[in-house]
């Protein structure tokens, strides 16, 4: 995928809705939706900073280094 059709698939960032759809049929793996429903989060929360203290170390790794990698750039994350 390259930069404009991830920009295309999510909307041009803006509007959150475009970008959690974009995540949803892009990005997440079927562990990941495991992960997030075990935690009981959703893409929503992890992009607001909404998961408990101290997991922000976690969620990087489980999630934004992985969607990062699928991307080939840096979009997600510290």
């Amino acid at each position: 995928m390259t930069k404009e059709e991830w920009e295309e698939a999510c909307g041009y960032f803006d509007k959150e809705e475009y970008l959690v759809a974009a995540i949803k049929k892009h990005l997440l793996t079927e562990d990941q939706k495991q992960i997030l429903f075990n935690m009981n989060l959703s893409v929503e929360d992890l992009l607001n900073g909404r998961y408990p203290i101290g997991q922000g170390e976690l969620i990087q790794h489980i999630f934004y280094d992985v969607w990062n990698e699928k991307l080939g750039w840096k979009d997600f994350g510290c």
